[in-house]
């Protein structure tokens, strides 16, 4: 976004009232002299660029600002550092996606936390930090238990010259404070009902409260639900003065019911999971998958529309490649799609009176959240274990709110498009999504144990959506689901939906075909 004021007024109330912005200044000598003296400590202002015809007399003063990254009387000059210093803040907050090495299949974009820490385990209610400055906590609940999570410099909380940053959640309220020397101050606070302990239901963790440090940037996030961008509740910024004692933040502690007693904590040990991770919440990765052809410039790394396929973890790579190239009109039945949006009209129709037999599968009776199930195997009807299912969603149709029990999983658009809303959680008293996305024809989306799990599944358009989706548990998960949870429509509470095959794809094409041919 380029703004531009004729004014100093105008500029110092714009950077001044957009906190959570960050502002590349350019600006000419004789004004900035005036106003970068009340702007250079803003934690939103970035950089500053001077420009005027003087270089001589305004690099004198510009000595005493570090922000101002020089004067300039080229334009051009002054347009390629420009450029440079947003190409490497953007690589900075994109955190470009790459492969470790070939033997990991973790991906720094997907970084989630994945060092479990058992405090009765270790005795201590105290954990040294793998990094220093940098991390993201995740607290897993299978019941309420109000807790706090304090980052600090020092392990022991009595000692002077602490500093640290105080998580504190409860069912009223979230605070985020900054510790010094023992002094609370508050940053931040919220009582919206996302952002307090939920009342979930706690069968799968969908009670999950996230706490990212980041100490380059200054800032910290808390979130519950999905660890992602998208899911934060509050932000903080801290100030400059706070960079280098958040730099020596290395221990964290975890207090539960206002009790830091492991051995009274005893009854808890079961009923909370904490995991840590090394990187901080970031950017949010994107939905779409691109071939890595797609990624040929600093440009698409930075914009990031897509993910590159060898971004993907392993069981995503997997999957993905044994669907990209799968086509539904093939040259033995070139009309396999219009028939089936036939058939779905028709009703004499196959696939019109099979909707009709479903009418009541997520609720009340709603024709509008039928679908059909065609899977990939000929000798099995029961999808779960099936990793290949055709999905045909009618025009208006749509799916409740559900999740995939935790597996990796692609999803291909065969033919037309589907609307795909995501949410931070499978929480009955929160429906409101976290993104929205279009996917095309041959768009490929991809989900995670923790990422893009819960969502709805909405076909806006005037024709059917015919979409594949593959799933895979991943080897270390014992627990396979053979349901999915889904919020009811008539009552909004928590429901299994016991996964069924409608037909199998072979016996569904030449069921196609026979109508065609009656026709």
């Amino acid at each position: 976004l380029w703004l531009y004021f004729d004014a100093g007024e105008q500029c110092i109330d714009y950077i001044k009232t957009n906190p959570t912005k960050k502002v590349f200044l350019i600006i000419t000598g004789r004004l900035g002299q005036q106003i970068i003296p009340e702007l250079h400590n803003l934690i939103q202002l970035h950089s500053i660029y001077i420009y005027c015809g003087d270089i001589t007399v305004h690099k004198q003063w510009s000595y005493n600002f570090d922000k101002i990254t020089d004067v300039y009387n080229d334009p051009v000059k002054l347009l390629v550092q420009f450029q440079k210093d947003l190409v490497e803040y953007g690589l900075q907050l994109q955190s470009i996606p790459k492969i470790i090495n070939e033997n990991n299949s973790k991906v720094n974009i997907f970084s989630q936390p994945d060092q479990n820490w058992c405090p009765w385990e270790t005795n201590s209610c105290t954990k040294k930090l793998t990094l220093k400055g940098q991390c993201t906590i995740e607290i897993i609940q299978f019941e309420l238990i109000p807790f706090e999570l304090s980052l600090t410099n020092i392990e022991n909380l009595n000692e002077k010259n602490i500093f640290g940053i105080l998580l504190n959640v409860t069912s009223e309220n979230v605070t985020i404070s900054k510790i010094v020397d023992h002094d609370i101050i508050l940053l931040q606070e919220s009582s919206d009902d996302e952002s307090i302990l939920q009342n979930d239901c706690f069968e799968l963790p969908n009670n999950i409260y996230w706490f990212s440090l980041d100490s380059d940037n200054l800032l910290v996030k808390y979130g519950t639900g999905e660890i992602r961008d998208y899911c934060k509740i509050i932000e903080c910024y801290l100030t400059e003065q706070d960079r280098q004692q958040l730099k020596e933040i290395k221990f964290m502690h975890i207090k539960l019911n206002n009790n830091v007693n492991i051995n009274e904590l005893e009854y808890l040990k079961n009923k909370i999971q904490i995991n840590i991770g090394v990187k901080p919440v970031l950017s949010d990765p994107p939905l779409l998958i691109l071939t890595d052809t797609h990624f040929t410039n600093v440009d698409d790394l930075i914009n990031l529309t897509g993910v590159s396929v060898s971004a993907l973890e392993e069981p995503c790579r997997k999957l993905y490649s044994n669907i990209s190239n799968f086509n539904l009109n093939t040259d033995d039945f070139p009309h396999f799609t219009k028939t089936i949006e036939e058939s779905i009209r028709n009703p004499n129709g196959w696939c019109y009176k099979k909707l009709r037999e479903k009418v009541n599968h997520f609720g009340k009776r709603n024709l509008r959240t039928t679908y059909l199930r065609i899977t990939l195997d000929r000798n099995i009807h029961i999808v779960s274990g099936i990793p290949y299912v055709l999905e045909i969603w009618p025009s208006g149709h749509n799916s409740p709110i559900h999740n995939h029990g935790n597996s990796y999983g692609i999803i291909r658009v065969l033919y037309n498009e589907i609307l795909i809303s995501l949410y931070r959680s499978l929480n009955e008293n929160n429906q409101k999504s976290i993104i929205t996305r279009l996917l095309h024809e041959n768009d490929c989306t991809w989900i995670l144990p923790k990422l893009n799990q819960t969502h709805q599944i909405s076909n806006v358009s005037r024709q059917c959506c015919i979409m594949l989706q593959c799933y895979q548990y991943d080897k270390e998960d014992t627990k396979h689901y053979e349901y999915f949870n889904y919020i009811n429509n008539t009552d909004k509470t928590l429901n299994h939906f016991n996964l069924e095959s409608d037909m199998d794809y072979i016996e569904f094409k030449n069921m196609m075909r026979r109508e065609l041919i009656e026709k």
